[in-house]
């Protein structure tokens, strides 16, 4: 159950966020059909996720060497609430952790 929540609705909302704020210098630049690559790394942020909907607690917990990343990631998260955990789970609060990474090999999250 959580997993699936996780998975379909946490990760799009973030993502949708993270996407729309992602430091121009961490995008990929396509120029003469060819990608050139901004600067790459990863953020593992730790977060926690109320059954209210309000997320607390966001912090890096794995810098990816850059503050401007870094602090993007965490804005990702924060500009995603209210996101509710579902009502069949039990537990009123959910402890998350979230890699961001730019520019990896393959699409991650």
């Amino acid at each position: 159950m959580i997993e699936d929540f996780l998975q379909r609705q946490l990760k799009p909302v973030v993502q949708q966020h993270w996407e729309a704020i992602m430091p121009e210098e961490a995008k990929a630049h396509r120029k003469f059909g060819i990608y050139k690559n901004g600067k790459s790394g990863r953020v593992r942020l730790g977060f926690v996720l109320h059954k209210t909907g309000a997320i607390t607690n966001v912090a890096v917990v794995e810098s990816s060497g850059d503050k401007v990343m870094d602090s993007a990631a965490m804005t990702a998260i924060r500009e995603s609430q209210p996101l509710r955990l579902p009502a069949r789970f039990s537990k009123n609060e959910l402890k998350v952790s979230a890699s961001f990474y730019y520019n990896p090999k393959s699409r991650q999250w």
